[in-house]
Formats: C-alpha cells, sequence, structure tokens
C-alpha cells in the first residue's frame, strides 16, 4: 500500500472524496511521506522544508503549504501562523485541481528562497 493509500485509508467515505481530490492534484514527483499526522510531499524527502501537506478532520480535508506566507494568494483561510496557510475544504465539489497545481508550483519556484532565509535564520 502507498503511504497516500494508507493515509487515505483511514478516513471516512466523505472526507477521503475530498482528500483524493486534493492528493490527484499534487505533482506525483514528490516525495510524500506521513509526517505530523499529515500526508506530507516534500522535494527529494527534504522534510525540513516540505512543500505541502494534506490533513484531514472529522468533516473536512485540508491543502496546507509550508511556507505559504511567501506566495501572493488570497485563496488561504484566515492565519496568524508564521509561514503555513491552509485551504480547507468541506465537498469534494470546492476542490480546484488546477489552482492547486498552480500554487503548489509557486511554492516550488520559493523553495530556493524559503530555504535561504530560513537557513540564515532571518524572518520572512
Amino acid at each position: 500500500m502507498t503511504v497516500s493509500a494508507n493515509f487515505l485509508s483511514g478516513l471516512t467515505p466523505e472526507v477521503r472524496a475530498i482528500a483524493e481530490r486534493v492528493v490527484a492534484a499534487v505533482p506525483a514527483d514528490l516525495t510524500a511521506a506521513l509526517k505530523w499526522r499529515q500526508l506530507t510531499f516534500a522535494v527529494d524527502g527534504d522534510y525540513d522544508h516540505w512543500i505541502c501537506a494534506v490533513s484531514a478532520t472529522k468533516h473536512s480535508a485540508a491543502l496546507i503549504l509550508h511556507f505559504g506566507s511567501l506566495l501572493g494568494r488570497d485563496i488561504f483561510d484566515p492565519s496568524e501562523a508564521r509561514y503555513t496557510r491552509r485551504v480547507t475544504y468541506r465537498s469534494a465539489e470546492e476542490v480546484q485541481a488546477t489552482v492547486i497545481a498552480d500554487v503548489v508550483a509557486e511554492a516550488l519556484a520559493a523553495l530556493p528562497r524559503f530555504r535561504h532565509e530560513t537557513k540564515r535564520g532571518k524572518s520572512l
């Protein structure tokens, strides 16, 4: 069983349908692992600088961007977190694969800056 399949198998059918659509929109070339109770995606297994994750609750699934604060998007839920940003989905119909693909591509492009800034201990 793949890591993604393992994560999805533990969800209710309603939430699984949402999470499956989110997972399907994440680029397949990212590595996946269960980290911090979420399905976490990284470049070449660099989970210190993970790109995004899919989390689930009893009634929703969410796409979390590790350094979403660097992205010029207004799609995120309100947040006071320093770096992470999330988009919560309460139905499979809310999931827009092209939007997820675009925001993940933007996060991948911002990865070198995030690595540099966090290495130097700077505030973003």
